[in-house]
């Protein structure tokens, strides 16, 4: 799934990059998060969906 979204590189050490995707029900990205706190992201994740 991580190469499916880009938070990750075939052939690199296979690490995920620190990054969040809410997903649309079809698999659409409806919103990412590329720099992921890890502090605030889960009020950040609901604050976005509201």
């Amino acid at each position: 799934m991580g190469l499916a979204y880009g938070a990750t590189e075939a052939g690199l050490s296979g690490n995920a990059s620190r990054i969040s995707y809410l997903i649309k029900p079809g698999g659409e990205i409806a919103h990412a998060f590329g720099d992921v706190n890890v502090g605030t992201h889960a009020a950040d994740v609901l604050a976005q969906i509201g």
